[in-house]
């Protein structure tokens, strides 16, 4: 393959002195070699900033960047503004990229024409690899079909109980993007609550493409870390959940639903405000939540009460008891599950 094509990488580290090296030596393997890695500290306290000093002065591919901490987001927006590419990919500072992984994704990306490309991926646990999203046999998704596929990737985004297994993935990993696509359109890593930046990223983007291929080659493999912040960060209390995540659905509502002619806007709305209450619920029953559960049930109440329980809409199934059942009797994560699903083949199905 013509090496006229330069990908750029973007590594956001934060404390991988474990991890760092590992991962970068596995992608200057990859089979396509035209790359430029771009590595991030963001703040570390360990010794990443200077293994990954080292890893520059050793490969010319390779630029380090050095930032305080402020987060994954603004993390990979400082590289995205460093990268001189004319595609972007993304990995974490712990997993691994298939060797062929990004010769197959830029093939396609030029010979068909294609504004993103979407891989496959697994986990791997325990040195065994797991099926994480599988694509069964490439495809194309345009016109109508790509405002079809984003509300799909909202309606499940929206509901708790969604699985990674299911048939779409809103995860950047896995994809390669055109950085022109990226800079006209102003798209960057939108932090609210603090695990949606991936997936905004990703319906700001598409909503801005013409055509999508997913094809079932493996494009990334996430290696299970349950110290992680991808696994600790939605386990953890956040205050003011209930309005930093009401911003995040207006965004939503505001830029990318609106802009869809093609749909009922009342069914979807309805699914925001049923994901809304469900996902506030579930905030109060983590990890770092010091009040009772009895303060916990009176600021729910007040919080929906006047919009929800007084109005006879799709909600008026969910009782002041069930609520107060939910946090005093019904060990949460268990509970927040069954009604989130009941509520979205409710409105949904």
């Amino acid at each position: 393959m013509s090496s006229e094509s330069k990908i750029s990488i973007i590594i956001p580290v934060y404390n991988g002195e474990n991890y760092i090296k590992n991962t970068v030596d596995n992608i200057l393997k990859n089979s396509y070699k035209n790359i430029e890695i771009i590595l991030i500290n963001d703040g570390s306290i360990d010794k990443s900033w200077e293994i990954i000093q080292n890893i520059e002065k050793n490969d010319k591919r390779v630029k380090a960047i050095n930032k305080p901490n402020e987060g994954i987001s603004k993390t990979r927006q400082v590289g995205i503004e460093n990268a001189t590419g004319e595609y972007i990919c993304f990995c974490d500072q712990d997993d691994v990229v298939p060797s062929n992984a990004y010769e197959v994704m830029l093939k396609n990306m030029k010979e068909k024409d294609i504004d993103i490309c979407i891989g496959s991926s697994k986990s791997l646990l325990n040195e065994s690899l797991i099926d994480n999203y599988t694509i069964k046999s490439n495809y194309y998704l345009a016109g109508d079909d790509i405002d079809k596929y984003i509300l799909t990737l909202i309606k499940k985004w929206l509901s708790v109980s969604y699985s990674c297994k299911d048939d779409i993935s809103w995860s950047i990993w896995n994809c390669m993007y055109k950085k022109r696509i990226i800079d006209q359109n102003n798209i960057a890593f939108r932090h609210f609550v603090g695990y949606e930046d991936d997936f905004l990223f990703n319906l700001d983007y598409i909503k801005n493409c013409k055509k999508i291929f997913f094809i079932k080659d493996v494009t990334y493999i996430w290696k299970i870390n349950y110290m992680s912040e991808s696994h600790t960060k939605n386990k953890v209390f956040i205050e003011n959940y209930h309005e930093k995540y009401g911003k995040c659905l207006e965004y939503i509502k505001n830029e990318i639903v609106k802009n869809i002619h093609s749909i009922s806007k009342q069914q979807i709305y309805n699914l925001f405000d049923r994901s809304l209450i469900i996902k506030t619920i579930l905030n109060y029953s983590k990890v770092g939540n010091k009040d009772s559960n009895k303060d916990n049930l009176n600021k729910i109440i007040e919080i929906f009460d006047d919009k929800i329980f007084k109005e006879k809409n799709e909600f008026i199934f969910i009782k002041i008891n069930g609520i107060n059942n939910f946090l005093l009797e019904n060990g949460h994560y268990k509970m927040a599950y069954y009604i989130d699903k009941y509520l979205y083949y409710k409105l949904y199905k």
